[in-house]
């Protein structure tokens, strides 16, 4: 009902919503899908314009024709991750692999893929104040799990060492981009160090 006009009205909503938008209303949605629409606007009537609103319609789409519409739209063959670079003067204890991390998402935008891997590298050995040589070795990338795994017998093995299981894989992962020989590193290799990365730094300052 238009409030002032005293007449039902249909209306058909058009809403152009970006992969951004779209990423953050599903970090907030709890089933189904809710809006609140407040309208305004003007109707034409017998020749005169008149001033109309409609304020607060509610509006609900259930979980299920929600999840069909994020599938139409290819919502779900593809997730938008943003890769937020942390505050060193908020996270002292990560400042030096932040400023890493930072060169190699700059690295990555220059599309230098081996160096933006090569910068991970020196990130991730950073996280826990370690120089980039410090792990050179395959047999400790895998060592330490076996060793993990040894453990449960005794205790039980928490986020924090399972993020320092996944950090020396990593390291492991991005010495490849630390060789000037090797021309292999591609833009998918770098892209998804990246993500991986991010995501341990993340893990870190949740740990710390």
């Amino acid at each position: 009902m238009l409030r002032g006009v005293g007449a039902d009205v249909s209306f058909q909503l058009t809403a152009d919503i970006d992969d951004r938008q779209l990423q953050i209303m599903e970090e907030h949605r709890n089933g189904d899908q809710r809006f609140r629409i407040w309208l305004s606007g003007m109707t034409f009537r017998e020749g005169q314009h008149e001033a109309f609103h409609a304020n607060n319609i509610d509006y609900t789409i259930s979980q299920s024709d929600w999840i069909a519409i994020l599938e139409q739209v290819g919502y779900a063959r593809r997730y938008l991750v943003e890769l937020e670079v942390p505050s060193p003067q908020a996270n002292p204890k990560l400042a030096e692999a932040i400023v890493y991390f930072a060169q190699a998402r700059r690295r990555y935008m220059e599309g230098e893929w081996r160096h933006c891997v090569e910068s991970l590298r020196q990130c991730v050995a950073a996280i826990v104040g370690k120089k980039p040589d410090d792990e050179d070795e395959l047999a400790d990338a895998q060592a330490a799990p076996k060793t993990a795994q040894k453990s449960r017998t005794t205790a039980s093995i928490g986020y924090d060492v399972r993020a320092e299981l996944t950090r020396q894989a990593l390291k492991f992962y991005c010495d490849l981009g630390a060789h000037p020989e090797v021309a292999e590193t591609r833009r998918n290799d770098a892209r998804a160090a990246l993500v991986m990365v991010h995501g341990l730094l993340e893990a870190y300052r949740e740990i710390d």
